[in-house]
């Protein structure tokens, strides 16, 4: 008997953890046009989803467009205060030639941006 009750908890005991592990991803919070990119891009270049490559399940285009508006009006305004800032302040910040102004500042604006160089072009 003692050996039941012990097996008994030890399957309850592993219920439990796998219950907290699936648990665990319920709160992580994630913008919901990121989370939608993230899902229907990923349907659509699996191979073992029904959607993949499927044109008219994922409009990869509509979701570039919602991607790269300001996610706030004041967005923009505040990222040109965060440029003049670091370019007024060339002691505390490596100066940026344009490309790379050009790269924060769509950085400081839009919901996701990807930049990308190669080595030694300043993406740092």
């Amino acid at each position: 008997k003692v050996e039941e009750q012990e097996s008994r908890d030890d399957t309850t005991q592993k219920k439990n953890e796998n219950k907290s592990n699936s648990n665990s991803h319920n709160n992580i919070c994630v913008d919901e046009l990121l989370r939608e990119a993230i899902i229907s891009t990923h349907a659509f270049t699996d191979p073992s989803t029904p959607l993949f490559h499927d044109m008219d399940a994922c409009d990869l285009q509509c979701l570039a467009r919602l991607l790269a508006k300001p996610p706030m009006p004041s967005s923009i305004r505040l990222a040109n205060e965060v440029l003049t800032y670091v370019q007024a302040n060339s002691d505390i910040f490596k100066e940026l030639n344009e490309p790379q102004l050009a790269a924060v500042g769509a950085a400081l604006t839009r919901k996701l941006t990807l930049i990308q160089g190669p080595p030694g072009t300043g993406k740092t």
